[in-house]
């Protein structure tokens, strides 16, 4: 029989968010695998937070909020180089932070093979994910696609409404496949110019 698993997301202020007896008794759920916060937290907050994550077992680890900086920087990169883990969801609006992520990636990439990164950009942000990338982004060949495991290949895809092609680029010793948004492209707009433009993306480390 399968393992059940808990998926916990909160929305709430950080007084009420993680006191240490909450922690607690999240830390004892055997089965909690998904964990992530939608509104900023502070400095006690984001400590008891990192018991949380070295801790317990966590698949899947979200922040999701505006104020997302070096503090919860330090949370991810302390949950995504955990064996167990698969997926990381993220809005951001500091181009900065996001490039020091970028940069943790390509230095740790023997860490982060089969792991994925959702990324969200809001429009009202200063990132800009095409100057990271920038010259580095590679359309996968039809013989490079087909290599792709086809449940995982359009598991991808499935997540967007258009999804682009698969492309890829290298992230340090390994490589990356990158999948993003392409819902409001003109037909006669290539994906890449697009890919300037659109706030969706995903990262499969392989």
């Amino acid at each position: 029989m399968r393992k059940s698993e808990l998926f916990v997301e909160f929305q709430s202020s950080p007084l009420t968010l993680v006191a240490n007896y909450w922690i607690d008794w999240a830390c004892s759920w055997k089965g909690l695998t998904y964990f992530s916060f939608l509104e900023e937290l502070d400095e006690a907050s984001i400590e008891l937070c990192q018991k949380l994550v070295d801790t317990c077992k966590l698949k899947h680890f979200g922040v999701c909020y505006e104020g997302c900086g070096a503090n919860e920087l330090a949370l991810i990169k302390s949950v995504l180089v955990q064996d167990q883990f698969n997926t990381l969801r993220l809005t951001f609006y500091d181009a900065a932070v996001l490039e020091e992520l970028f940069q943790f990636c390509a230095e740790n990439s023997a860490r982060l093979k089969g792991k994925r990164i959702d990324l969200e950009l809001p429009e009202v942000c200063d990132v800009s994910v095409s100057t990271l990338l920038e010259g580095k982004l590679e359309l996968c060949s039809d013989e490079e696609s087909d290599s792709i495991e086809k449940e995982r290949f359009f598991f991808y895809r499935s997540l967007f409404l258009v999804s682009s092609r698969p492309y890829k680029f290298l992230n340090g010793d390994s490589l990356v496949h990158v999948f993003f948004e392409c819902n409001g492209k003109e037909k006669e707009v290539g994906e890449l110019d697009f890919f300037q433009k659109t706030e969706e993306f995903k990262f499969l480390f392989v």
